[in-house]
């Protein structure tokens, strides 16, 4: 929001003069992660019916292979790249990861369902990544994350993107940086 418009950033989130946006969209989103996030957890026996097949298939045979992820974490950290609590005074960045698996391996898969036609940022997955990291121990090695486009099934088009432990934390601490000299 602030790169689209430092002063809608501005009126929306650091003096909430203006609500956020909502509508159909965004509450029929919020409501299939949610039906996703319940039948990863067990707690509904079928996918949504906005989840392709495809799609169903591929995340099947995920958890055949890896076992259940961990589901809508709301992962935080401090500016010095500790975990936090998500409401934590100290709090520096916070976000939500949709699904992740973390492997005997050392890999880890971080999933971000996409339910409407908003462009996506790569960055995204990257900060995504950062914060996993943050809350993991450093031998998980190599990170992957992608989006998955529920209302296309497009994501063969899409890369993953990786990245080591290292790279990941460093990225998420310059994304920091930046943020707090933009907000300054």
């Amino acid at each position: 929001m602030f790169e689209e418009c430092p002063h809608r950033f501005e009126a929306v989130v650091l003096e909430k003069r203006v609500p956020r946006p909502s509508g159909p969209a965004l509450e029929r989103g919020s409501r299939v992660h949610e039906e996703i996030a319940a039948r990863l957890t067990g707690q509904r026996e079928t996918w949504p019916a906005e989840m392709p097949e495809r799609i169903r298939r591929d995340v099947e045979h995920l958890i055949a292979r890896m076992g259940k992820p961990e589901v809508e974490q709301s992962l935080a950290v401090s500016a010095r790249l500790d975990p936090v609590g998500f409401f934590d005074e100290e709090v520096a960045f916070r976000g939500k990861v949709d699904a992740f698996w973390l492997t005997d391996r050392g890999d880890v898969f971080v999933v971000d369902w996409k339910t409407g036609s908003s462009e996506t940022k790569p960055y995204q997955l990257e900060l995504m990544l950062g914060l996993v990291a943050a809350h993991i121990p450093p031998t998980y090695t190599s990170l992957h994350a992608r989006f998955v486009y529920l209302e296309t099934s497009k994501y063969d088009d899409d890369p993953i993107t990786q990245m080591n432990y290292e790279d990941a934390l460093e990225n998420l601490g310059q994304f920091l940086t930046r943020a707090n000299e933009a907000f300054e």
